[in-house]
């Protein structure tokens, strides 16, 4: 029988393997299945690297998936499911230990076509492009399951995607690994930069980051003078209004950003005004049921009155015998009547008003808390214009001092165009772009530099 600890998916001193483990463990499961034994589910997936086991347990875990594309190279490992022969002879109420025997004839590498379609021997093609592994692993199990009979195990882990190209005058035109997230401006910097030199280089790659910095901090600028002047504006019962963000945007575009900073601010409180209408709501409420109840006092007091003024005279007939005693007796209690529902009116005023003093508590604390609340956000966002301001200062002082070198003034009489060469089912897609353009794999980047004067 296999022994449970031949394969230690920890790796040699208890730690993971961080290189290579995938195919390490695939490559020692292999070598024991194919020497006729088999592996329990359980040792078996301990034994799988979590790079394999990825595009299964993603899901689970609430990830979102890889979608893949074609040119993406795959790995995939099939496990057919087998009779564990050694527990047949079991206890029925122990739960079957279920074995996988690695199909090395279907498990291998696999790279994903142009049509988006996967190739496995006897299980036929897939459609891999714009699906997760999830849903692909239950495909294959499903298929094989179809064709051969018995459950499998389909474990599809994504290698590498399709490689991006970089022509142009940079030092090292060719072909380099797709990383997600790659922009024109990373795929230079795989190139080893233009080729103009290492001060060109240098000089190149600073003013693109400092004209990136200084457009990043313009933007952020505008958008925290709008939202500065909606809040200055509500606190001091004024018209929105900024000449800064007019001097920089001009009078028309500035009204634009107020308006739609004015719109965000109008859903950000429209459940702090709930709030409010509702505490006033329930103080108006109260303020209501005091004064019914203060109506009701002055005629059950007069009431009580003519009910007391009444006994005292059945009380004097009680007493010479002219009356019998249950008729006073109804009197007396007429009188108790009255004089309860006095009290419970009295009541009702008593919490009606502690109601009142709590509601507007309530209400002088909340429109504290709001006024704060503003307090600090226009103080935040007057200090992030501060610093937007010093960014833009610091951007422009470093493109001023750069501009005094030769290779900045070569640099300005250049015009660099870029341009993003993406392969497309129906033929290619020439995209304009710039530093920042965002790449997929298998994008082509063409690089043209063109010196005035030329």
């Amino acid at each position: 029988m296999w022994n449970r600890n031949a394969i230690d998916p920890r790796g040699f001193g208890g730690r993971p393997h961080k290189k290579n483990s995938a195919s390490l463990t695939l490559a020692i499961a292999a070598g024991l299945l194919l020497s006729g034994k088999f592996v329990a589910a359980d040792q078996l997936l301990s034994a799988i690297d979590p790079a394999v086991q990825g595009a299964r347990q993603a899901p689970a875990q609430g990830l979102a998936e890889t979608r893949f594309r074609p040119g993406d190279k795959l790995k995939i490992a099939i496990y057919e499911q087998i009779e564990n022969e050694e527990d047949k002879w079991g206890t029925k109420n122990k739960a079957p230990l279920k074995n996988f025997a690695l199909r090395t004839e279907m498990s291998g590498d696999y790279v994903v076509q142009a049509d988006g379609s996967v190739t496995i021997p006897m299980l036929g093609p897939f459609v891999f492009v714009s699906r997760g592994a999830s849903d692909l692993s239950a495909d294959c199990a499903a298929a094989f399951q179809k064709s051969l009979g018995r459950p499998a195990v389909v474990n599809i882990a994504l290698v590498e995607r399709m490689p991006i190209s970089v022509v142009g005058p940079v030092r090292q035109p060719g072909v380099y690994a797709f990383a997600q997230g790659m922009t024109v401006l990373h795929a230079i910097a795989r190139a080893g930069g233009f080729e103009e030199g290492p001060k060109d280089s240098w000089s190149r790659i600073e003013v693109s980051r400092e004209r990136g910095k200084a457009e990043i901090s313009n933007e952020n600028l505008k958008k925290v003078l709008a939202e500065a002047s909606v809040l200055h504006a509500e606190r001091d019962h004024t018209r929105p209004a900024s000449e800064k963000l007019v001097a920089m945007v001009g009078a028309e575009e500035a009204q634009k950003l107020i308006a739609a900073a004015a719109e965000r601010r109008r859903t950000k409180t429209r459940a702090d005004d709930e709030r409010r209408n509702a505490l006033n709501a329930s103080i108006d409420g109260a303020l209501k049921t005091i004064e019914l109840a203060r109506a009701r006092i002055s005629p059950l007091e007069q009431t009580l009155a003519l009910k007391r003024e009444r006994m005292a005279s059945l009380k004097k007939l009680l007493d010479h015998g002219t009356v019998t005693r249950p008729i006073f007796i109804q009197a007396q209690a007429e009188a108790s009547e009255i004089e309860d529902k006095k009290l419970s009116t009295q009541n009702v005023i008593v919490e009606a008003e502690q109601r009142l003093t709590l509601l507007r508590s309530e209400l002088k604390r909340l429109e504290t808390d709001l006024a704060a609340d503003l307090e600090q956000q226009i103080t935040r966002l007057d200090r992030e214009a501060s610093e937007a301001s010093l960014g833009l200062n610091a951007s422009a002082g470093v493109l001023s001092a750069l501009k005094s070198t030769n290779a900045l003034q070569r640099l300005e009489r250049s015009t660099l165009a870029y341009t993003v060469v993406r392969p497309k089912e129906g033929g290619p897609e020439v995209l304009s772009a710039d530093e920042y353009f965002q790449l997929q794999p298998g994008d082509l980047v063409r690089i043209d530099l063109n010196v005035a004067g030329r």
